[in-house]
């Protein structure tokens, strides 16, 4: 009995072990692929990122110890008027964003100890792409509840 008994703990912890064991696979590189499947102009956006990003690390000037600086423009859309907020939340924001990407943020010893200072900061645009003066923020009055997800052309 105590044989048969040992047996039987000894089969369980032999299948609990291989359950538990399996190696979890991370499907990014399948949603990627079915993604490309769904839109093949994604792989010819990609491959001019990747070549705009490489022309630009070899043609610039950066240093390791260089920061660059991102300006942005952040689109406010909203349907009421709390959901049209402040600009000093947009900055406020901006400013937990650089936080974090140039590793000052008042956690930085305790979560994510392999991360490091990105060198990127980012800030509110001064001009549009015409040349135009712009604060970096718009702000868009919509009817809309829901707003659909924008397709990539």
């Amino acid at each position: 009995m105590e044989r048969s008994f040992f047996t039987l703990v000894l089969l369980l912890f032999v299948l609990t072990n291989q359950v538990t064991s399996q190696v979890r696979d991370c499907y990014s590189d399948q949603y990627l692929q079915e993604d490309l499947n769904q839109n093949p102009r994604r792989l010819k956006i990609m491959e001019e990122i990747e070549r705009h990003t490489s022309m630009f690390k070899h043609h610039s000037d950066l240093r390791s110890t260089s920061v660059v600086t991102i300006p942005v423009v952040v689109h406010i859309l909203y349907n009421e008027a709390a959901e049209n907020i402040s600009d000093e939340q947009i900055r406020s924001q901006i400013d937990v964003l650089n936080k974090d990407f140039r590793r000052l943020n008042s956690d930085a010893t305790t979560v994510w100890p392999q991360a490091v200072d990105a060198g990127v900061e980012f800030c509110l645009a001064s001009v549009d792409p015409y040349g135009k003066t712009t604060s970096g923020i718009t702000r868009s009055f919509t009817s809309c509840l829901h707003l659909p997800v924008p397709e990539i052309i």
